[in-house]
């Protein structure tokens, strides 16, 4: 063929594919991508996450929500011995207290959910003091949802 420059039509033809155990295994996508990690209610770890809707508040709710988001500010550093918040880890410093607030009012009509947020969120607090914050804290939650 290089003499006449006509390739041979076994070069030509189209040749089988290989098997897939020649080439290893073979894959329908790709591996970083699975359907878990492409739905938006899941973390990477493959926790559930809470939809992050802010709940509707009225002039004289978001006033006692931003009263409540200042106790948070003094009573988190209060619950864990530090002065300020920003010696305690990043849930617990002032954006992650404001979120978790968000979180509990969105799950306020689930009280079991409610408790459960904060007690996770709080799992290193002594149980007296912890189940003692949880219960003020749930009460102001629900106040500020009660007024109108």
């Amino acid at each position: 063929w290089l003499k006449t420059g006509v390739l041979p039509m076994e070069m030509l033809a189209p040749q089988e594919p290989p098997e897939p155990s020649e080439c290893g295994p073979t894959m329908s996508r790709r591996a970083s991508i699975s359907p878990v990690s492409m739905d938006p209610l899941h973390d990477a770890e493959n926790h559930a996450k809470l939809l992050q809707h802010e709940v509707e508040l009225n002039p004289k709710q978001n006033h006692i929500r931003t009263d409540m988001e200042m106790w948070l500010i003094d009573r988190i550093p209060e619950l864990y011995g530090v002065d300020d918040s920003e010696d305690l880890r990043e849930d617990l410093q002032e954006d992650g207290q404001a979120s978790k607030l968000e979180d509990v009012l969105q799950a306020l009509t689930d009280p079991v959910l409610a408790r459960k947020l904060l007690e996770d969120w709080l799992h290193d607090v002594p149980d007296p003091a912890r189940d003692a914050f949880v219960k003020e804290f749930l009460s102001k939650a629900e106040n500020i949802l009660r007024v109108s």
